[in-house]
């Protein structure tokens, strides 16, 4: 703005300001003469303003006319970018690769001048002037708006667009988590959980050894010693988790999104899942004893729970089958669990187990597992069971392709007993790693768990017997 035009709008605005303050020392009474004076004086600030602002767009075009160096940068037709007339380089609009572009090369990484342009709003209004200027030919850009443009090309030499950065984190959804919601919780202050256990595997019908008799009405001779009960004990000992992440201070700082609250929700899900899996597939050192690892999860069960095993062969070194007979297959699976068991019992396996048995034909190539016995279609309301009982889907069982895997189990899970010592607890830690300017986000929780009734639950290993 001219000096001359800012002068004389401070004069009427100091003018108009003076008149006021007159008539509030008079008790803030204004005569007709002040009225008046006052209101000229505002009326030619207004006018001044209007041409204080048609000089700003007049020196605002010039200086769009007026390249650094004399020059407009006008646009090529044809190519995606824009050029010197006669195509000659101008040093002022180089991007500087001492302080950005070296250390792009050199660490992979965007330097913090590079994302700063990126960034700002400068580089925004360039990216709308490069629009319509390449839309209309002939139409130029300033040298200023291309200098700009420039220190946010990519290695590819493309226009980077201004970076829209979402608060939504693209992730994968986490497995279902099947084992703890089915079976027994308790809550302990110790690191060892102990119940009282009666020792009895003779057979999954009698709960201990001790067999009445019957006598007669005056017997020859003293009775005979009951079979005793066996005094034993079940223990589940206390293990700990913990997922230490590591996070620098300006990666906290810096991101465009909640990413502590980010690592809170990605540990809930992730602690829930190495529970589940621990819980089915752990070997108990050091971590909970999973189903399939139980001892007596590849000891053969008996026709009719006759014996104390929970092994059933599948009746195929690779898969599955229906069932012929009460020693292999699916439904001599279903007959070694004890009638007492069977309300609670589901299925539970890996998905690719439920697809083999769904693929099981009789010769005439009609599926074995059909509406009937309520594999989830539209007319039973996709409720699945399989020979009367729900499945469940659960990806950390063994796949059914391998001899000898478990992939399917049946059984009520009332019987796998969990310690709850600790809850989930999740720590930031700003002081342990300062030094390096980290944070340490520490997840931690302590818990145990072990299948304690084993004759809960029946184990279909992939075996031709």
């Amino acid at each position: 703005m001219p000096n001359e035009t800012q002068e004389a709008l401070k004069k009427a605005l100091d003018k108009a300001k003076s008149i006021s303050a007159a008539a509030q020392a008079k008790g803030g009474s204004w005569s007709e003469a002040d009225l008046t004076a006052y209101t000229t004086a505002i009326d030619e600030a207004k006018s001044l303003k209007k041409v204080a602002l048609a000089q700003a767009e007049a020196d605002a075009l010039s200086e769009w006319m007026a390249a650094p160096d004399g020059q407009a940068v006008m646009p090529r037709v044809g190519w995606g970018g824009s050029v010197l007339p006669g195509e000659g380089e101008q040093p002022q609009v180089k991007a500087d690769k001492g302080k950005f572009e070296g250390e792009l090369y050199a660490t992979g990484r965007i330097g913090e001048q590079k994302l700063a342009t990126l960034k700002s709003g400068a580089y925004k209004d360039a990216i709308d002037e490069y629009i319509r200027a390449a839309s209309s030919q002939g139409r130029s850009m300033k040298a200023s708006s291309m200098k700009v443009l420039q220190e946010g090309i990519d290695t590819g030499g493309g226009f980077w667009v201004p970076p829209d950065m979402r608060q939504e984190v693209v992730v994968k959804m986490a497995s279902v988590i099947n084992i703890r919601k089915a079976a027994r919780s308790y809550t302990t202050s110790s690191e060892i959980m102990i119940f009282p256990k009666v020792v009895y595997t003779g057979d999954d019908i009698w709960p201990s050894g001790a067999r009445p008799i019957w006598v007669a009405e005056a017997p020859a001779a003293d009775f005979t010693e009951a079979t005793n009960p066996i005094a034993g004990r079940a223990e589940i000992p206390v293990q700990t988790m913990v997922i230490p992440i590591i996070l620098t201070r300006p990666m906290i700082e810096d991101s465009m999104f909640d990413i502590l609250g980010y690592i809170s929700d990605l540990a809930g899900q992730t602690v829930g899942l190495f529970e589940d899996q621990a819980f089915v597939a752990g070997d108990g050192v050091g971590k909970p004893q999973g189903i399939i690892n139980h001892p007596n999860a590849t000891v053969q069960s008996g026709v009719n729970g006759a014996t104390g095993g929970m092994r059933v062969a599948s009746g195929s070194a690779s898969g599955f089958t229906w069932g012929t007979d009460t020693v292999k297959g699916l439904t001599a699976v279903e007959a070694a669990l004890m009638p007492q068991y069977e309300a609670n019992a589901k299925w539970y396996g890996v998905k690719q187990s439920y697809a083999l048995i769904r693929a099981l034909a009789d010769t005439q190539g009609r599926p074995l597992w059909n509406v009937n016995d309520q594999f989830p279609t539209f007319t039973n309301g996709y409720a699945p069971t399989l020979l009367g009982y729900p499945i469940v889907k659960d990806a950390f069982f063994q796949t059914p392709s391998t001899t000898n895997n478990i992939g399917l189990i049946l059984g009520d899970l009332q019987g796998y007993y969990i310690a709850d010592r600790v809850g989930l607890s999740i720590v930031v830690d700003e002081s342990i790693k300062r030094l390096r300017d980290e944070v340490v986000v520490y997840v931690r929780k302590r818990l145990g768990g072990q299948l304690v009734e084993d004759w809960r639950v029946k184990t279909c290993q992939t075996a031709a017997s």
